[in-house]
């Protein structure tokens, strides 16, 4: 079969959560035996110079502009999709995909946003969607200064019915059980596909270590509310020695002021710094979808702390693969209770490890996604 699969972002090389997802997809549909093309946006917000396609994939990056402005907002802002959905919009885009379209069996459009050419597009189409878009944009509402939110109120809503519309009209690979839960409510169907792992992505490491590390790109708002959390309500009540190493290439200027258990690091690191570490902490507080953070950890063999909405899509038991603590005092008390207990995080370490390869390795989901390209 040959496959079109379009991308908002350039997913090679895998940098983020999203990305990885990409490539992990595009990966098992060329180990499945398909001739893969990728159209990827090479964004302003995420540019790739001189991208690769692994060998196999065929690979058109696009040069795109899609930071908001002004500008852009009255020309876009016209269009039946919020604006959300409307800057990935580029006509030069649009007609590139149908060219290739004719000349593919299937397209799979790899997030919800590149569902703004669907009328480009006349072959069967699979929407992945890697988590619910209007549910997130409503989380970080209620979270705004009250002049910003009255602004987006609107957008958010009618990204709220375009993604129903998109969502109930095509097959969906949703990337966690939840996600498809909401997708089957919108009068959706389609299979949980989640991101999954090759057997060398993610060397296992362990656990051995008492130290700590957190990662996660600061300009995504799940992120921002966990750290400010974390910083805010959990740091004040873990020990004085205690340290997290939060690694992000950008420092909000919020975050300038950090307590002294917080230890921030925006130069990159080496695989041989993860092998250093043997606890992970991911405060998720809002949103949906996958962590890929969480698998990364896990596939590594890491002590994990992390909340009821971080753990969503892992298919993990409290205190058997990981530690689930959604207060400030439990997620403290949970930290802390691993650096003490070298016994119990070697124990949570082999059973994470084990469960991604249970679950999540390419050889076990490239049987989802076979049925998928059924559906």
């Amino acid at each position: 079969m040959k496959i079109l699969h379009l991308c908002n972002k350039m997913p090679f090389p895998g940098r983020d959560g999203s990305s990885i997802a990409m490539e992990s997809l595009i990966r098992l549909e060329s180990k499945l035996g398909h001739d893969v093309t990728v159209l990827a946006l090479n964004t302003d917000k995420h540019h790739v110079s001189d991208p690769q396609a692994p060998h196999g994939v065929n690979l058109i990056s696009m040069d795109v502009a899609i930071q908001p402005t002004l500008g852009n907002y009255f020309s876009q802002g016209r269009k039946r999709w919020s604006y959300f959905a409307s800057r990935f919009y580029q006509k030069s885009v649009a007609q590139k995909i149908e060219l290739c379209t004719a000349d593919h069996d299937i397209v799979v459009i790899d997030s919800l946003f590149m569902a703004v050419y669907l009328d480009h597009i006349d072959q069967p189409t699979i929407i992945r969607a890697h988590n619910i878009e209007s549910k997130l944009w409503q989380d970080t509402l209620e979270h705004m200064p009250w002049m910003k939110r009255a602004l987006l109120n609107r957008e958010v809503k009618r990204l709220q019915c375009w993604e129903r519309e998109v969502l109930s009209q095509h097959p969906v690979l949703a990337i966690t059980p939840e996600d498809l839960d909401e997708v089957q409510q919108m009068g959706g169907r389609g299979l949980h596909v989640p991101c999954s792992t090759s057997p060398d992505q993610w060397p296992y490491s362990g656990a051995e270590s008492h130290s700590i590390y957190h990662l996660g790109a600061m300009d995504w708002f799940p992120n921002i509310e966990g750290m400010d959390w974390l910083i805010k309500k959990v740091a004040p009540l873990l020990s004085d020695d205690t340290r997290i190493h939060v690694l992000s290439k950008s420092q909000p200027k919020e975050f300038n002021q950090l307590p002294q258990q917080i230890h921030w690091i925006q130069e990159r690191v080496t695989d041989k710094w993860f092998d250093s570490q043997g606890i992970f902490v991911a405060p998720i507080r809002s949103g949906s979808g996958m962590r890929i953070k969480l698998l990364e950890a896990m596939s590594r063999g890491k002590a994990i702390v992390t909340t009821t909405i971080g753990a969503q899509g892992l298919m993990v038991t409290h205190d058997q693969h990981l530690l689930i603590a959604d207060s400030a005092h439990d997620f403290a008390q949970a930290v802390e209770a691993l650096r003490q207990d070298p016994e119990r995080r070697n124990r949570l370490s082999l059973a994470a490890s084990e469960h991604v390869k249970k679950k999540f390795q390419d050889d076990v989901v490239s049987n989802e996604l076979r049925s998928a390209f059924q559906i």
